[in-house]
């Protein structure tokens, strides 16, 4: 058998060939390892995605659960919260007239009431409107009143009461009712914007 010279390749065009095959198989690794690095990403994201779409599709089934929970918290806080729009210092006015209404209806004597609004919150601006009451009556007149504060809607708070005889109770006559003091703050809550 002959040995053709041609047939062999010189170093050289060996480092050129593995050189060549180099550049074509390099290029296709990187960009398998970036496949694969992609994948691996996208898996972990995946995994971090799954249980928060769980959830969303959990939150999905009970919407009409949700929905009715809102309502009756929008309908609570109707209740109970007077809107933040408007001047606090009407609404102030407006529930004071109320409260004077409701009290001398059930006999109280009012001596003087007062709208107080303060802003304790620079920042926010949130004011705290409260209406300062002194009035005279019997006890039973006194908790009549007391009691109707309930039918005012939205609701106030009771923030401060504070009760005294007029005169001495020892030299009064027992049959009859002693007149007492009533000193009470009364605050009004105030909704903060949306629920």
């Amino acid at each position: 058998m002959k040995h053709d010279p041609r047939s062999t390749l010189s170093l050289r065009q060996w480092l050129m060939l593995f050189a060549f095959a180099m550049t074509i198989a390099l290029p296709l690794v990187l960009m398998g390892q970036a496949v694969m690095q992609k994948h691996e990403q996208l898996q972990k994201h995946l995994q971090n995605v799954e249980p928060r779409y769980a959830r969303l599709l959990a939150l999905e089934e009970k919407k009409e659960e949700l929905n009715q929970s809102l309502e009756q918290a929008l309908k609570f806080k109707a209740d109970v919260l007077y809107p933040s729009e408007g001047d606090a210092g009407q609404l102030g006015n407006n529930v004071q007239n109320r409260l004077r209404s409701i009290m001398v209806k059930a006999g109280v004597t009012i001596s003087s009431s007062q709208v107080k609004v303060d802003v304790p919150n620079q920042e926010t601006g949130d004011e705290k409107v409260q209406i300062l009451i002194s009035a005279d009556g019997t006890i039973s007149q006194i908790q009549l009143a007391l009691i109707a504060l309930k039918d005012i809607q939205p609701r106030v708070w009771l923030d401060e009461l504070q009760i005294s005889a007029r005169g001495s109770i020892l030299n009064t006559n027992v049959k009859v009712d002693p007149v007492l003091s009533v000193r009470m703050v009364v605050f009004i809550p105030r909704s903060k914007g949306s629920l």
